[in-house]
């Protein structure tokens, strides 16, 4: 992130093609502000005027109030909320990048 490795306590998973992150762990190291809705299976992530609403299991998010489709549904495994990395991050209009060869992620918050 922003040219500096990051730590997880947990590791990011790829499902269906999709890099599927843990999302406290990397929102929280954005500045990201994030709340659990454990009886609606639900979080919301808000930074500055952007505010992002997601659903476990659905692929329909809530962008600054708009829906929008996911290319993937946020996943619970164990307990962690998975989400789709790249839609996420451009929801806050950080800039990312996949590499293959070393199946690494940047992302540039500025």
């Amino acid at each position: 992130m922003n040219g500096k490795p990051q730590k997880l306590d947990i590791s990011p998973k790829i499902l269906n093609n999709r890099t599927m992150i843990p999302l406290r762990s990397i929102f929280e190291a954005c500045g990201i502000v994030v709340k659990w809705d454990d009886k609606k299976k639900t979080v919301s992530d808000v930074k500055g005027r952007n505010k992002l609403v997601l659903k476990a299991d659905s692929k329909i998010a809530l962008v600054n109030n708009k829906e929008k489709t996911l290319y993937a549904s946020p996943i619970i495994i164990n307990n962690r909320m998975y989400i789709p990395l790249r839609f996420v991050s451009e929801s806050f209009g950080f800039k990312v990048k996949w590499s293959g060869d070393t199946n690494t992620v940047e992302i540039n918050t500025n």
